[in-house]
């Protein structure tokens, strides 16, 4: 009896669609049917008891899934009493049986401003990973009025019968003003509008207005920034600022950070010393480096020497008034190896200072790189030598130090340490 309910369970599961199914029988090696894979993603698995009779061990059926593309649609500004360009919404059936589409409708307070041009989807089946689509077009007899409506799908599809497409579009006259504002600078900031709506894309922000229309601009700066001034239809560093729509305008709101830096070069070979300099503006009275390396510095304009490759991440905290804002530049200075080994002699290169220093002759210049270098260093030829710390990759020049930090023993001969820290 229970083996007679499931298949009457399954029957109806299998065969309650009025489309044909496809079979897939596979089969054990000894010959027994192992399972039957039907073409809506249903599997019914096989096993046998010890009589060899069959027994149902397993049903599971795929689902319908559904999905749009886009998943809304903003048709942009359209002139009054004009039609739009088409778009189209893509559905795809993203699962794994046919998905059965009831309808398509587009609802909501402004549905009659849309309209569907094409449908491929209304009353169709769609089967599993392929698609339909729709084709829309927006029309509005309102001027200045920004309309919005659904497109809804309702469908058999798993967890997801009614699916809504969000459709918008904003009408306007042929004489109408465009208010185009785009943020700048260093920092952040908001801009807004007394009257009407700015749709904003990235940095950009636009508006309609009926031609005359007066309109108030107004800037505030995020907490760690500063606005500095309007450009183009508004000028000066006051806000609000106002204008007058008797034509297209176009405003610049520029907002910089409280606390700002530069750097250069940023990018080199190793050893690379990288000059900084504050380019804050809130009046610091206190300066905070963090050179990303496990250096820092309190000086307003520092320089810095990086002695190991790598990417950098720097940070200033400027302070001014008790205030203390940071600014911080992720990756900012990039350091390459640099070609050259670390020390040359008369035109050969040598790893350590050590190796340079034995085949040296009396009256020879070691040329260092200004890098850290780990190691104890013994002098002991007698020879008179001299070691010249601070240069750089091509060792053309020595603006900086080496720094040695281990013991120098010098116990024979006598020499000159030029450009070199001792820790």
């Amino acid at each position: 009896m229970v083996a007679t309910l499931l298949l009457c369970v399954l029957a109806f599961g299998l065969y309650s669609s009025a489309h044909a199914e496809t079979i897939t029988y596979n089969y054990y090696e000894t010959g027994e049917l192992k399972n039957a894979v039907y073409s809506n993603g249903a599997t019914v698995r096989y096993e046998y008891d010890l009589s060899g009779n069959r027994l149902i061990k397993g049903i599971s059926a795929g689902a319908p899934g559904i999905s749009s593309n886009p998943t809304s649609v903003d048709f942009g500004q359209v002139v009054t009493g004009t039609t739009s360009a088409s778009r189209t919404v893509t559905i795809t059936n993203n699962g794994t049986v046919a998905l059965d589409i009831e309808s398509v409708d587009i609802t909501g307070t402004n549905a009659a401003d849309f309209t569907k041009q094409t449908d491929t989807c209304s009353s169709q089946t769609i089967a599993a990973a392929a698609t339909c689509v729709i084709g829309l077009v927006f029309t509005s007899q309102e001027p200045l009025a920004a309309k919005t409506a659904d497109l809804q799908i309702a469908s058999n599809a798993s967890g997801a019968p009614l699916l809504a497409v969000n459709l918008s579009g904003t009408s306007y006259a042929n004489n109408s003003a465009f208010l185009t504002i785009t943020r700048t600078g260093t920092g952040s900031g908001t801009v807004t509008v007394d009257s009407g709506a700015l749709a904003w894309n990235g940095l950009t922000g636009t508006a309609i207005y009926a031609p005359g229309t007066d309109v108030s601009i107004m800037a505030a700066a995020a907490s760690d920034s500063r606005f500095i001034s309007w450009a183009g239809d508004c000028l000066g560093n006051s806000s609000p600022c106002a204008v007058t729509m008797d034509a297209n305008k176009s405003v610049t709101a520029t907002f910089n950070r409280l606390t700002d830096f530069s750097g250069t070069p940023l990018i080199g070979s190793l050893p690379l010393t990288v000059r900084f300099t504050d380019l804050s503006i809130n009046n610091p009275s206190s300066w905070l480096w963090n050179f990303g390396d496990g250096e820092g510095s309190s000086s307003e304009n520092p320089s810095h020497t990086y002695r190991t490759a790598g990417a950098y991440t720097v940070s200033l905290t400027a302070t001014e008034a008790g205030n203390p804002v940071t600014m911080t530049r992720s990756s900012y200075i990039v350091v390459t190896d640099c070609g050259n080994q670390s020390v040359r002699l008369n035109g050969a290169y040598y790893a350590t200072i050590q190796n340079a220093y034995s085949v040296a002759a009396d009256n020879d210049r070691i040329l260092i790189m200004a890098l850290e270098f780990s190691a104890n260093l013994a002098l002991q030829n007698e020879t008179n030598v001299t070691l010249s710390g601070g240069y750089g990759c091509n060792y053309s020049s020595n603006p900086g130090f080496t720094i040695l930090n281990g013991r120098l023993t010098v116990s024979g001969g006598t020499v000159i340490i030029e450009n070199v820290i001792i820790k």
